[in-house]
């Protein structure tokens, strides 16, 4: 027996003995807008994972998900028009959806009763996302059905502490939301990456001239496929304590400055996935 068919013995063994951990990315909490910056008087085109969605606001402030496709001819919803009543109405035939998804009215019925039996059918209802805002977050779940539903109402998302324990002692800034052309993993690498900041962010940051030097990262939570890992970086600027950067998955990643006085600065980071690269 060879030494190299030995070794793939082994590594086959390894495979079969230890199961690797999966991450389920449709499983998860994505902060898809701020509420604040929408119009609430129309719905939006937005992508999520791969997902064509349209997101939107009913008459009691309830904001919803759903793919964004009318079940009838495939039109866009996105397209369409929230109706007075609160529901939401496709541009091409005039078909009403209430906020669970369901189909309230179809204008080409011959007959009431003809309208209530289409309406009732299951392919005229949609394809809903678990929806909740949160930290004035629009917070959209990665799958859609009941059982989606279900796991989605066990598990909160990636939010940051001190706007829900200390929000009295916090000065929040607004948001700043960017499209990049490139994937998830390019910004998470970035944001991950402490030695690029005072050369890229030159003026902003540091100085490339003068702050541009080796850093180490000293792990603070062991790396988990659930929950991430955590570091601080060392060295800092003489005014802080202490810089931690706390990666949570699947999109939230948390730099915290301590200052010598005890203060902190705190930058959240999301980064949404759209669609593939």
């Amino acid at each position: 027996m060879t030494s190299e068919l030995k070794d793939q013995q082994t590594v086959n063994h390894l495979q079969q003995s230890e199961p690797v951990e999966q991450f389920q990315w449709t499983k998860q909490w994505y902060p898809v807008a701020v509420a604040n910056f929408i119009d609430s008087s129309k719905p939006h085109s937005i992508q999520l994972l791969g997902k064509e969605l349209v997101l939107w606001q009913d008459d009691d402030s309830n904001w919803h998900c759903w793919e964004n496709v009318c079940p009838h001819r495939g039109v866009p919803l996105s397209e369409g028009r929230i109706e007075a009543d609160g529901t939401l109405s496709c541009a091409y035939h005039g078909w009403r959806f209430s906020g669970e998804g369901k189909c309230v009215k179809i204008p080409q019925s011959s007959d009431a009763e003809t309208e209530a039996s289409n309406c009732a059918h299951f392919q005229a209802c949609l394809t809903v996302y678990p929806t909740q805002v949160a930290q004035g977050l629009i917070w959209v779940w990665g799958e859609s059905g009941s059982q989606a539903l279900e796991e989605s109402q066990l598990q909160k998302p990636r939010l940051t502490p001190e706007l829900e324990e200390n929000s009295d002692n916090v000065v929040k800034s607004p948001w700043t939301i960017r499209d990049l052309p490139y994937g998830w993993d390019f910004f998470m690498e970035n944001v991950s990456d402490p030695a690029h900041v005072p050369f890229s962010h030159h003026g902003l940051q540091g100085n490339r001239y003068s702050d541009d030097k080796y850093y180490d990262m000293i792990p603070i939570r062991k790396p988990s496929t659930q929950e991430g890992f955590s570091f601080s970086v060392t060295p800092v600027a003489e005014n802080l304590q202490e810089t931690v950067h706390d990666f949570q998955p699947p999109c939230y990643m948390r730099i915290a400055s301590t200052y010598q006085d005890g203060s902190q600065l705190i930058l959240a980071l999301y980064a949404i996935p759209t669609h593939p690269g």
